[in-house]
């Protein structure tokens, strides 16, 4: 399966303990060229939207129009994954979301 920049994938993400693993929601940031291989480059993603704000948060605002079940934040955390480990994806961002988080990109690795 091929996944574009900017699909909502559900994934099993490990604990930082590397013990136990959660299904969760990860944003694809790579782009198609590289995803057509056997990687995704996938942003960690939460609805917990009262954890401690970090550098780089931000928040979802069209969540419901991207397809999300909940609100729901991007963290700064990235990972680079063998694709197959994608279930499947559950949604994508709008284009105001898109535009709004990369700026905030931008701004977070001064670019």
């Amino acid at each position: 399966m091929t996944f574009n920049r900017w699909d909502i994938v559900l994934l099993p993400f490990p604990f930082t303990n590397l013990k136990a693993v959660k299904k969760r929601p990860a944003l694809v940031v790579s782009p198609e060229k590289y995803n057509s291989g056997s990687d995704l480059l996938v942003m960690f993603m939460t609805s917990n939207l009262k954890a401690k704000p970090k550098l780089g948060d931000y928040i979802i605002t069209e969540w419901e129009e991207s397809g999300l079940p909940k609100p729901s934040m991007t963290r700064m955390k990235f990972a680079t994954i063998d694709k197959t480990l994608a279930i499947k994806k559950i949604a994508e961002l709008t284009d105001s979301d898109i535009v709004a988080l990369k700026l905030k990109l931008r701004d977070f690795f001064g670019l």
